[in-house]
C-alpha cells in the first residue's frame, strides 16, 4: 500500500527527522522537553479544638447554658460516647451529659441546670476523633464558672 503524503505532513516529517539526524544544516541544538513536577508541602494542622462557648475560664456563665465546642475538623460522632467527662462540685446533682454533633461542632448539655455561682469543668477527653481517624491526642479541659 502506498500513501501519498500531503506537503505539510512532508514538511513536518522532514523537520522531525532533522532534529535527530547528526547531518542535519544548521545542526539542532539539544533541548529536554519534559515536565518539572515540584513537590507541593500542604500543612495541615492537627484535629484540635478551635474555638469554645463559654471560653476558658469566663465567669457569669448562665446555669442553664450548653456548652459548644468546635474543632478545626469534623467530628467522628462515633467516637463521643464514653470521651467526655464533667466536674462539678459535691452539691450539683447533674447526673448525665447529652452530646450531639453536626460537622466540626459538639454540643453538650447537662441532664440539669448547673448550680448558682459555681464551678465547673468538662474535658474531652484525648481519644476523640476526627472523622479521618485523627485522634485529639491530649485531654482537652474546659473551665468555667456560672452566675
Amino acid at each position: 500500500m502506498i500513501f501519498k503524503l500531503t506537503r505539510p505532513i512532508q514538511s513536518l516529517l522532514f523537520f522531525a527527522n532533522c532534529l535527530y539526524l547528526a547531518n542535519c544544516t544548521p545542526k539542532p541544538e539539544p533541548f529536554i522537553l519534559g515536565i518539572l513536577a515540584l513537590p507541593v508541602l500542604i500543612e495541615t494542622a492537627a484535629f484540635q479544638v478551635s474555638s469554645t462557648v463559654p471560653t476558658a475560664n469566663q465567669t457569669d456563665v448562665s446555669t442553664s447554658s450548653s456548652v459548644i465546642i468546635t474543632f478545626n475538623k469534623d467530628i467522628d460522632s462515633t467516637s463521643i460516647s464514653g470521651n467526655i467527662s464533667l466536674t462539678q462540685p459535691a452539691t450539683n446533682s447533674i447526673s448525665s451529659l447529652t452530646a450531639s454533633t453536626s460537622a466540626k461542632i459538639l454540643t453538650i448539655r447537662p441532664s440539669s441546670a448547673f448550680n448558682a455561682s459555681s464551678s465547673y469543668t468538662i474535658t474531652i477527653k484525648a481519644a476523640i476523633k476526627s472523622t479521618s481517624a485523627e485522634t485529639l491526642g491530649t485531654d482537652f479541659p474546659l473551665t468555667f464558672t456560672t452566675q
